[in-house]
């Protein structure tokens, strides 16, 4: 099952990068990155969209960084094996490689 996702997930990314393939015009935001660098991600969305970031702005996300959307930890199981997680990080090393590029024919 996790294989099926990782491979529509690489679809769909591939599909914004072929419809946005100006970099200017496109950021990409990956979970993991948000959640182990969340001000260096946070700064670099804000500057995307054309928004000032500062510590404000910080303290505002961390004071409301829970919500009624967020998983329960406790009932959280990693559907993730060694094996599927070594093919997600092949797929997304795949569509890193493909953002760095300003066409998709090296990709």
């Amino acid at each position: 099952m996790v294989l099926k996702f990782a491979i529509n997930w690489f679809k769909m990314n591939s599909a914004w990068i072929k419809e946005f393939p100006d970099q200017e015009r496109r950021h990409v935001v990956f979970y993991d990155q948000l959640i182990n660098n969340t001000r260096n991600e946070l700064e670099e969305v804000m500057r995307f969209i054309g928004f000032p970031f500062n510590d404000g702005v910080m303290k505002c996300t961390l004071a409301n960084s829970e919500g009624p959307f967020k998983r329960q930890k406790e009932n959280f199981n990693m559907p993730f094996n060694n094996k599927s997680m070594a093919y997600m990080k092949i797929v997304k090393e795949k569509i890193i490689k493909m953002l760095k590029h300003k066409t998709l024919s090296n990709a």
